[in-house]
């Protein structure tokens, strides 16, 4: 069996730990930690993100308007 928590780090608590245990019965089990990032960060630690929000942010300044069809681009990748 496979869950996934995600919660902040005030969660982690004993009651936490009890639902871990009341959840999962054999005696060993496997725990991941995963930090997680938000999305700002997600975009400034990637360079080619950043760029490209760059450029939005000089195209906004330059009043530069960009128009996106979402739909346009749905059906032209298929979904």
């Amino acid at each position: 069996m496979t869950a996934t928590y995600i919660l902040s780090k005030s969660e982690l608590n004993d009651n936490f730990l009890e639902i871990i245990k009341n959840t999962f019965k054999t005696e060993r089990i496997s725990i991941q930690i995963d930090e997680e990032m938000d999305e700002t960060e997600l975009i400034l630690n990637n360079p080619e993100r950043r760029k490209r929000l760059d450029k939005s942010i000089e195209q906004l300044r330059n009043g530069e308007l960009i128009l996106f069809d979402l739909q346009k681009a749905l059906k032209e990748n298929g979904l």
